[in-house]
């Protein structure tokens, strides 16, 4: 799936797999913003066959990562589970204190 901002290239977004999107233009980050809540045209989500998709059922859009406190609650178990998948496939161990 790529997520298209006009005038700009594509961003991947792979099922499963967190995407951070960053920018320090205030004008951007907004209508970045706005784009996926649905509020302008600029933003488009296309499938791997150019096909424009709804960003609201495309994507899990969680806001500013500074300013949503529930990001870690919501997303708890999965951090966990990717955090040991990657321990594992570098054959490290956890160690019990």
């Amino acid at each position: 799936m790529k997520l298209v901002y006009k005038g700009h290239p594509p961003v991947q977004i792979d099922k499963g797999k967190f995407t951070v999107l960053a920018t320090n233009n205030r004008k951007t980050y907004f209508e970045l913003i706005r784009g996926l809540q649905g509020f302008n045209d600029r933003l488009t989500i296309l499938d791997d066959d150019y096909q424009d998709l709804d960003p609201e059922k495309a994507i899990d859009w969680d806001g500013d990562l500074v300013a949503n406190n529930n990001l870690a609650t919501i997303y708890s178990t999965e951090i966990v589970k990717s955090i040991i998948k990657k321990f594992n496939r570098r054959g490290s161990s956890f160690a019990r204190c």
